[in-house]
This record gives C-alpha cells, structure tokens and sequence, in this order.
C-alpha cells in the first residue's frame, strides 16, 4: 500500500525526453550553422562584385588616361 501511494502521488517527469532535446539542439546547432555560412557567403559576394566594379572603373580610367596622354 504504501508503494503505490508513493508512486500515485510521486510527480510526474514533465518536459522533452534527453533524444527529443538532442534532437531540437543539432537542429538548432546547424540552423545558425547555415545561417552564418549564408551571411558570410553574401557578404563574400558583395565584396568580390565591389572589387571587380573598382578593377572595371580602374582599367576604363587607365585606358581614357593612355589615350588622353598621347
């Protein structure tokens, strides 16, 4: 009597089971993983469109410089 008692009144385990938060956790993880991949992938995107824009405008201002100097 008394074990039953015991375990009808013991409380409840509540929340996610250790797999289940495992679980929610790698998929957090590789969330921001990708995440940040994209934003670094982006702003690596950016900046080599800036530089081929200043190689452009360089070279079109070496070549109107040539041709003005000769």
């Amino acid at each position: 009597m008394a074990i039953e008692r015991q375990q009808a009144t013991s409380p409840k385990r509540q929340g996610l089971s250790v797999s289940a938060r495992l679980v929610i956790g790698a998929v957090a993880i590789f969330g921001a993983i990708t995440l940040v991949q994209w934003v670094v992938g982006a702003l690596i995107g950016v900046i080599k469109f800036a530089l081929v824009v200043v190689v452009v405008i360089g070279v079109g201002g070496w070549i109107i410089g040539a041709k003005g100097s000769r």
